[in-house]
């Protein structure tokens, strides 16, 4: 034992910094995350004899079974992250940064201020619904479908997938607090379901108007931590630090009224208005999943127009159905393709080409399939529309 120690002095600017560094370190030098730092806290909280059979400790277990999955020091710290930033989100309202040591901070500053085990233990719960939900709904093992109740329906897969393959991560607040009212029998399938794909369609209507995000993770923020008093919807947090009247609650059909009030205040909440914006917006080169979605919205349970010839109209329910899990990961049968190029060529109009992004916006994309995009590349307009005659046969 004496021939074989080590002793590292380590001088830091203050007692903080060195209990920082004391709990971040394991036997091999590499960083604990703050998962891992947090729970000798749950330990002790529930008392070392009582842990194994406590709440706590399935809650626990819940988090690990999502980080267990990643095997190297940085992909588990990047895990934790993508983990703790929407409990943190979804438990207080708190915007969350990536710090290590500010992860840490939250972890045991917020756990430590509850006054009873209890409330330690709604807190663990919290964190756990979250780890679920990326588990088994937002990144399931082997890449395939959601298989966690209740978003196991083609439509809610769909949405996840959508939201998921767009980066728009801040869903995952709302979506980890709503599955925990679910879980404890406050909500039920179809009403998470219903959120989902209010959430998924609020993602489409902004992003489609504006292209970027437009400071659309700060709608979300807003609605866990503040919610909308003129709306009558309370914050979304389970611990939010404003108050709000009891009797408002956190379900699908508030969600919606939030949604529709930022809309509002945004000028685009009617067909009209958010048409006119959307039509001016280059929205292929903000984001590509985005643009399929749209486009597959579009062309949902359509038809031909005898009317107008080239376009589309509503049809019966079923003819057309394209808005399922099924479509959207199928990428063989339905790609985007540009009518007029992205590379300008001599064979169409140079007006085209003569305000940058024109191309890109929704009126130069349709949905073909991958063999044929390829084929149909940089033709001409007179080849493509005879192209499109022949795809879009009915017989």
């Amino acid at each position: 034992f004496l021939r074989r120690v080590a002793v590292t002095m380590v001088i830091g600017k203050s007692e903080e910094y060195a209990f920082d560094m004391f709990e971040a370190l394991n036997t091999t030098g590499e960083p604990l995350t703050a998962v891992e730092t947090f729970k000798p806290r749950v330990i002790r909280a529930e008392g070392h004899s009582l842990y194994e059979e406590s709440d706590s400790r399935q809650s626990m277990m819940e988090v690990e079974s999502f980080l267990d999955r990643f095997d190297t020091a940085p992909a588990r710290q990047t895990a934790t992250a993508e983990l703790l930033i929407p409990f943190a989100l979804a438990e207080v309202g708190f915007r969350l940064s990536k710090r290590l040591n500010e992860q840490r901070r939250f972890l045991m500053g917020r756990y430590d201020d509850l006054p009873d085990i209890t409330g330690k233990r709604g807190f663990v719960r919290q964190m756990a619904q979250t780890a679920t939900i990326l588990n088994h709904a937002w990144r399931p093992d082997g890449g395939g479908p959601p298989n966690l109740a209740p978003f196991t329906d083609s439509e809610t897969r769909l949405c996840l997938a959508v939201l998921r393959s767009a980066n728009h991560h801040i869903v995952l607040a709302p979506l980890a607090r709503m599955f925990g009212l679910y879980r404890a029998g406050e909500l039920n399938e179809e009403q998470v379901r219903t959120a989902v794909r209010s959430m998924t369609a609020f993602f489409a209507l902004w992003r489609g108007a504006f292209g970027g995000t437009a400071n659309l993770d700060a709608v979300y923020r807003d609605l866990m931590s503040a919610g909308d008093g003129a709306v009558e919807v309370r914050p979304f947090a389970r611990r939010p630090a404003e108050q709000a009247d009891p009797s408002w609650s956190v379900d699908s059909a508030a969600l919606q009224r939030f949604f529709r009030a930022r809309l509002e205040e945004k000028g685009i909440a009617t067909n009209a208005t958010w048409a006119s914006k959307a039509a001016q917006v280059a929205v292929y080169s903000y984001s590509k999943p985005l643009t399929r979605l749209l486009l597959l919205a579009a062309t949902h349970d359509s038809v031909p127009d005898p009317a107008s010839p080239g376009l589309a109209k509503r049809g019966t329910y079923g003819v057309l159905p394209l808005l399922s899990y099924e479509r959207w990961t199928d990428d063989g049968t339905l790609s985007i393709e540009h009518i007029a190029p992205q590379t300008k060529t001599n064979e169409w109009e140079p007006e085209l080409y003569a305000t940058e992004g024109t191309v890109h916006r929704l009126g130069n994309l349709v949905l073909v399939p991958v063999g044929e995009n390829a084929g149909l590349s940089n033709l001409g307009w007179p080849t493509k529309q005879a192209s499109y005659r022949v795809l879009s046969a009915t017989s």
